[in-house]
């Protein structure tokens, strides 16, 4: 990856309220951890400190607020996400599936791509079986660890 390339994510990342962001390509790996995230707004420090959320209610990081719980729990059998971004079951290139419902994958196998800043992102298959659920709709924000593939 070119530095021009490197500089202009670290700049998109500024006022985005993600603290980690992981980005793999053909051959190389970045890993970014910005620990504790400060308000990009000085007057988000005068307000009052948020009550800590349940540990289950994830943070929709766009808009900084609390979501209802969406997700469904982790089972055994998931295939997860290693990044965050946006979820795709489209290849970009060919514009077909990776996968249809109760089709049989190998570990190893694209089942989909995450996209964050123009950088697909393939999701691998863990783990073999059948694919008998998608638990993200196609295009929604996914966060690291988010299952969006159930196997059987």
């Amino acid at each position: 990856m070119d530095i021009k390339r490197l500089q202009a994510l670290l700049k998109a990342l500024e006022p985005s309220s993600a603290s980690q962001i992981e980005l793999t390509d053909k051959s190389t790996r970045i890993f970014i951890d910005r620990g504790e995230v400060r308000p990009v707004d000085e007057r988000a420090e005068l307000a009052p400190a948020p009550v800590a959320p349940a540990a289950d209610a994830p943070i929709d990081h766009a808009v900084g607020m609390m979501r209802p719980s969406t997700q469904k729990p982790a089972q055994k059998n998931d295939i997860g996400s290693k990044h965050i971004g946006f979820f795709s079951r489209f290849n970009p290139k060919s514009k077909k599936q990776y996968f249809k419902l109760r089709d049989t994958v190998k570990e190893g196998d694209v089942v989909a791509i995450v996209r964050a800043m123009h950088l697909d992102q393939e999701v691998l298959a863990d783990k073999s079986g059948k694919i008998v659920e998608v638990l993200v709709e196609e295009g929604q924000p996914v966060e690291y660890g988010q299952p969006l593939i159930r196997l059987e």
